[in-house]
């Protein structure tokens, strides 16, 4: 569990502006994490709902993009009222809880991405709801366990529909106990037992 003093310091010294909903992108940053098709997505929102927003950006950039991305990311701030927050560098895991406990919702946008994410895992712990892509086992998992909204992440115009749906409110394809569920199912000491041994101990 996040320690609060932590988390409290951790907001001022992001500097996150108060009122805003705090929308995470967190993780290793490319461009399979959907952030192009995001930054479009923001650009498409008026002003009023821009201001609304405080877009944070934690994670190491993949070297091979980090020229390309940080110009994105810089010529977005000069042409939108959305609060970005940017750190480009690694965050140890006893850290990473304190990002998701300052966000309010949780980006996990892939582009065409089969498999699932550990981002889930950190939002439903946090009792945090998702923007995720709609596609293979990440949709699918969002939707079974009502950990939020689903969109094609490859279109800027549904990115902004979901978007603007939570600026609206906690939508109600997320059930906050439903997430705890799904987080508490795939912990280690859940998930553990049923790899190594069963009632009689045999291993399998």
């Amino acid at each position: 569990p996040p320690d609060p003093a932590a988390v409290t310091q951790l907001r001022q010294t992001l500097g996150l502006a108060p009122g805003r909903k705090i929308f995470l992108l967190f993780g290793a940053l490319d461009q399979r994490k959907g952030i192009y098709p995001l930054l479009a997505a923001l650009r498409q929102l008026p002003p009023v709902q821009q201001a609304q927003i405080t877009l944070l950006v934690v994670g190491s950039m993949v070297n091979a993009e980090r020229v390309a991305l940080l110009a994105a990311l810089a010529e977005f701030q000069r042409q939108s009222a959305v609060q970005l927050v940017a750190q480009d560098h690694f965050i140890p895991d006893e850290a990473i809880p304190h990002y998701f406990a300052l966000a309010d919702v949780v980006l996990a946008l892939y582009q065409r991405h089969v498999g699932s994410s550990g981002l889930l895992l950190w939002a439903a712990a946090a009792g945090k709801a998702v923007l995720a892509s709609d596609y293979g086992l990440l949709g699918e998992l969002v939707r079974q366990h009502q950990l939020g909204l689903t969109v094609d992440s490859t279109a800027p115009g549904a990115i902004a529909t979901g978007l603007c749906r939570y600026l609206a409110g906690p939508p109600l394809t997320f059930d906050h106990g439903a997430a705890k569920h799904f987080a508490a199912a795939n912990a280690p000491a859940s998930y553990a037992p049923r790899l190594w041994h069963d009632s009689t101990n045999r291993v399998y």
